[in-house]
């Protein structure tokens, strides 16, 4: 089973915006990584997103891309919300699953899912950037990690 930990896209800065809408460059981004997720044929059960316009945004997009079953808006996947009942939710999860939030948010959700402190920064999230979780039968261990930035690198046309 996959868990895949996404990072909503770039927003605009808060003095355009009090819900911080995704900026152009957050729409490119999260565009590209949910076409990459397209061209990897990742199929979710369910996509979760916060109440948040920029990660409804970011979830939406990837839901136009790839194969899933249920968008679903959630309470309790805000930047400051406790991690514990979402971690203890992955934990009986059977089928793949898609979580977008926002740091710190997905920080302490991967350290705690990870190493079982939240304490410990593991992970790296960058805006639009997905964190890839398998569940082994001894927890969870990362599968892979994919940026809009190294993936934008390595496809973009070199110049002649």
């Amino acid at each position: 089973m996959y868990l895949y930990l996404i990072r909503h896209g770039e927003t605009v800065t808060e003095s355009v915006g009090s819900e911080q809408p995704l900026s152009e460059k957050g729409m490119l981004d999260v565009s590209e990584i949910a076409a990459f997720m397209s061209c990897a044929n990742i199929k979710v059960d369910e996509i979760w997103h916060s109440t948040k316009l920029r990660a409804k945004t970011t979830a939406k997009v990837i839901a136009e891309a790839i194969e899933h079953k249920n968008l679903v808006e959630r309470e309790g996947l805000g930047p400051n919300d406790p991690i514990a009942n979402i971690a203890e939710e992955t934990d009986i999860l059977h089928e793949n699953t898609i979580i977008v939030g926002h740091l710190p948010f997905l920080d302490l959700l991967a350290s705690q899912l990870l190493v079982n402190n939240q304490a410990l920064r593991v992970v790296n999230f960058k805006t639009g950037g997905v964190l890839c979780l398998e569940k082994w039968q001894e927890g969870w261990h990362i599968a892979w990690m994919m940026n809009p930035d190294l993936l934008t690198r390595c496809i973009k046309p070199k110049n002649r």
